[in-house]
């Protein structure tokens, strides 16, 4: 088995040491896709390549507006060229629990090709101490490739967004219990409600036909769920000696940017009507 980690990462300093150090434990070479950084994303990047030898760094630059299904794309084909056979999905604010270290390798070795292993998310909230267990969610943290797989934009509007296994893809085979993977946008809180106010800002002027309430209500479903109540303990071993201290929960986000811009290029407004977290250029 070849398993090779795929990374997408734009302005990720605040959290790329960490997540970069938590990958390469568990998979054989890891592609960075940097997107349009301008912090010091390409940097952190190229030092583990330095340091490791199984880092590797593409720049990506697209349009206007993101095109994650051809980034993602773009990713798993280099992932190919360096002899992937399975592929792990780690956006970069995503690190496996450090009790399941030496359990990944074997529940990947498992999969039939076109499979996808999911594992429980853990979503520490506000902080990186405590979550809710009643998170429910799976993450789709990889597959078994196979030559159909492919990520590509959906529909006839080629929506881009929030499309995590490859198109294609097959049975979904649950590992683990408790404690899967830490999703980590919901510890950073002003990053997490700025990325949202982004995801509005450019559906609406991307796809039109979504409607002010389909929108609203498409990036506030985590008020309708269980998300951030109950909180407990993260367990003392699911960070186990990860370097918790590369983690900047407060830096600042680039989404803050790129909504001003959008807010500026395309007046108020386009925008009436939306429900933007409190987020006003």
């Amino acid at each position: 088995m070849m398993l090779c980690g795929v990374m997408l990462a734009r302005n990720e300093s605040w959290c790329l040491r960490a997540s970069i150090d938590a990958s390469l434990r568990w998979v054989d070479k890891l592609v960075v896709l940097n997107h349009a950084s301008t912090d010091a994303t390409r940097a952190i990047a190229a030092t583990a390549a330095n340091g490791t030898g199984r880092v590797v760094i593409e720049d990506w630059i697209d349009g206007e507006f993101w095109s994650e299904m051809d980034a993602r794309q773009r990713s798993l084909e280099i992932a190919r060229e360096h002899g992937a056979t399975h592929v792990a999905i780690i956006d970069a604010d995503e690190i496996l629990c450090h009790q399941n270290l030496d359990k990944v390798r074997p529940w990947f070795e498992s999969l039939k090709p076109g499979e996808c292993l999911d594992v429980p998310m853990v979503a520490p909230w506000k902080s990186l101490d405590v979550y809710s267990p009643h998170t429910q969610a799976a993450l789709t943290l990889g597959f078994r490739d196979a030559p159909h797989l492919a990520w590509k934009p959906r529909g006839s509007e080629q929506y881009h967004h929030h499309c995590r296994p490859p198109h294609g893809s097959g049975e979904h085979i649950q590992r683990g219990t408790r404690g899967g993977a830490f999703h980590l946008q919901y510890a950073a809180w002003k990053r997490f409600t700025t990325k949202h106010a982004w995801y509005l800002l450019t559906e609406r002027i991307r796809w039109p036909q979504y409607t002010v309430q389909e929108l609203n209500e498409k990036y506030h479903w985590w008020e309708r769920s269980p998300h951030g109540t109950d909180l407990t303990a993260v367990p003392p071993e699911w960070w186990g000696d990860y370097k918790r201290g590369d983690i900047a929960l407060e830096s600042p986000s680039w989404h803050e940017v790129e909504c001003r811009r959008l807010w500026e290029k395309h007046g108020e407004a386009a925008f009436a009507g939306l429900d933007l977290f409190g987020w006003r250029a």
